[in-house]
C-alpha cells in the first residue's frame, strides 16, 4: 500500500495524500463491485445488495475513505476467495499474494485460499491421480501466496539493508503476544469496567462492535462453506493475539471490515427479521459518530 501510494503520489505531482486518497478511492469501487459478486455467487443478488449497503455504513467504514490500507485489502481478499471458489488458482494465488503484500493479516487470506484448494482436492480423493494434482496445486498455491510477504520484505532489504523495518514499525503500538481468550476476558472487563467514566468511551464502542461481529460469525460457522468459515474465524481470532494491553480490542471493529462473511451475517439478519431500516439507520448513525470524532482527532482506532 505505501509503495502503491508513492507511486501514485509522483504520478499526481508530488501529493502523496492526494496519491493515497486515490488509491483508496479507486480500491473501494473495485472491493465493492467484488463483494457484490461474490455475494451474489454464494447467496443472490438481493442478499449482495444489502451486503453492499451495510459495508459502507458499517460504523468504523470511514476508513474505507481515509488514506489506510482497508480499501485495497479487500481488493485483494474478496478477490483471493472469488477466485478460489471459482478454481481460478493463478488468479487467486495472485490475489492473495496481494494480500500478504498489504498487510501482514494476509497470511489469513493465504490460509484460507489453501484451504480451499486442499478441500477441492479432497473431492476427488478416489482418484489418486486427481488427488496427487490437487494436493500439488495446493502447494504451489500457498507458496505462490506468500510472495507478496517476501517480496515487500526483500524490497525493504534492498531499500534500507534489512527486511524486518516494516516489523519494527509495529514496535511503537506496544502490542504484545496474548491468548485469544485472555484478550477477550479483558476486553469485556475493561469495556463494562467504566461504564460512567468518559475515558471508557472507547473500550465501550470497541465492545459493541467486537460483540456484534463474534455474534455474526456465529451465523458464519453454521450457514456458510467451510472457507469462509476459516477465514472469519481466523481473522477474527488472530488479531486477539497481539493486543495494546490497556485497550484490549484496539483496531478490531477496523480489522472487521474485510470480513465480508460477517456482513452476510448481518444481511440475513435484516432480512428475516424485516430489521433493514433499523439496522442501517442505527449503522449510519454510528459511522456519523465516529467520523466526526475521527476527523477531530480522538483516538477513535
Amino acid at each position: 500500500y505505501p509503495i502503491l501510494v508513492r507511486d501514485v503520489g509522483i504520478l499526481t505531482g508530488g501529493h502523496p495524500l492526494l496519491g493515497a486518497y486515490l488509491v483508496t478511492s479507486i480500491a473501494l469501487v473495485v472491493g465493492l463491485v467484488l463483494v457484490y459478486r461474490l455475494t451474489e455467487f454464494e447467496f443472490d443478488r438481493d442478499l449482495a445488495r444489502r451486503t453492499v449497503v451495510l459495508l459502507c455504513v458499517f460504523p468504523t467504514s470511514l476508513f474505507f475513505f481515509a488514506p489506510y490500507s482497508e480499501s485495497l485489502f479487500l481488493v485483494f481478499t474478496v478477490g483471493a476467495l472469488f477466485a478460489a471458489r471459482r478454481s481460478s488458482w493463478v488468479l487467486a494465488t495472485a490475489m492473495a499474494a496481494g494480500a500478504t503484500a498489504t498487510r501482514n493479516i494476509g497470511a489469513v487470506v493465504a490460509l484460507a485460499v489453501v484451504f480451499e484448494s486442499s478441500s477441492q482436492a479432497w473431492i476427488v480423493r478416489s482418484h489418486v491421480s486427481a488427488l496427487v494434482r490437487g494436493l500439488a496445486r495446493t502447494f504451489l498455491v500457498g507458496c505462490g501466496s506468500l510472495l507478496g510477504l517476501v517480496g515487500y520484505l526483500v524490497w525493504w532489504w534492498h531499500r534500507a539493508g534489512s527486511p524486518r523495518i516494516p516489523f519494527g514499525a509495529e514496535d511503537g503500538w506496544q502490542r504484545h503476544f496474548r491468548w485469544p481468550w485472555v484478550t477477550l476476558w479483558n476486553g469485556i472487563h475493561e469495556g463494562l469496567r467504566w461504564v460512567v467514566i468518559y475515558s471508557g468511551g472507547y473500550q465501550r464502542v470497541d465492545l459493541l462492535l467486537v460483540a456484534v461481529a463474534f455474534a455474526a460469525g456465529v451465523w458464519v460457522m453454521l450457514q456458510t462453506p467451510a472457507v469462509y468459515r476459516v477465514y472469519t474465524a481466523a481473522s477474527l481470532v488472530a488479531p486477539l493475539c497481539l493486543v495494546f494491553p490497556a485497550r484490549p480490542f484496539m483496531s478490531m471493529p477496523r480489522f472487521v471490515l474485510v470480513v465480508v462473511p460477517v456482513f452476510w451475517a448481518l444481511a440475513r439478519f435484516s432480512r428475516r427479521f424485516h430489521a433493514w431500516d433499523a439496522v442501517v439507520a442505527t449503522s449510519a448513525a454510528g459511522l456519523g459518530l465516529l467520523s466526526l470524532l475521527f476527523v477531530n482527532w480522538y483516538w477513535v482506532y
